[in-house]
């Protein structure tokens, strides 16, 4: 089982990326672009220095929002069987990638949905209506809602709330790429475990046909 999914892995691992890359680049593209020419305001977003909340205020804000993510994770986690059978499923594809390509992946997803949704979709719409749209992308094709969904409508509250309070991309950005990462890390150390457990029951059963 180990030696096809390694040859599998390859052409999945490219896809991805390919895909991702594709996918996500064109995201940063529209925000950026919206960002540029409807706000003039691209430097700003990316500068040092927050509108209204001071440096260690915007820290500590910026600590405690991404500690709630987790917290939140947690207890979704403990509390719905169904938010534990999406992880798993989301385990057996994340997995599957090279722990490089995940951390990549986790990153850009967070900076251009950051960019696109918060940067430039909130300002106009407002944070309500942004953390609404984003939640619905990520529902999936058939938009089932879900605990999952409820997970997405947290992280888009806290990193909604953050950039509103201090006009910079850094604090959003950092929490919703941290809690992408610390997922993506879950997410090998669980599919590692479930492969090392399928390699052990096929040896025991090869053993006991001996």
């Amino acid at each position: 089982m180990t030696n096809r999914i390694a040859e599998q892995k390859p052409n999945f691992a490219k896809e991805m990326l390919r895909n991702s890359s594709l996918f996500y680049g064109v995201m940063v593209a529209l925000g950026l672009l919206t960002i540029h020419y409807q706000y003039n305001n691209l430097g700003g977003l990316f500068g040092a220095v927050a509108l209204e909340l001071p440096f260690l205020e915007t820290v500590i804000a910026t600590g405690l929002a991404f500690l709630c993510c987790l917290v939140a994770h947690f207890l979704l986690s403990m509390q719905f069987a169904s938010y534990r059978a999406y992880r798993s499923i989301m385990t057996r594809i994340i997995g599957r990638l090279p722990l490089y390509l995940g951390l990549y992946l986790a990153v850009l997803s967070a900076f251009a949905e950051e960019v696109l949704f918060r940067a430039a979709i909130q300002p106009q719409m407002g944070l309500v209506l942004t953390t609404i749209l984003f939640s619905l992308i990520h529902a999936g094709p058939m938009i089932r809602l879900g605990p999952w969904t409820l997970m997405t409508v947290i992280v888009g509250i806290l990193c909604g709330w953050l950039f509103d309070r201090t006009g910079i991309l850094w604090p959003s950005l950092f929490i919703h790429a941290g809690f992408n990462i610390c997922s993506i890390v879950a997410h090998k150390l669980s599919y590692n475990t479930l492969i090392a457990s399928s390699d052990s029951g096929s040896s025991e059963q090869l053993t006991e046909r001996d």
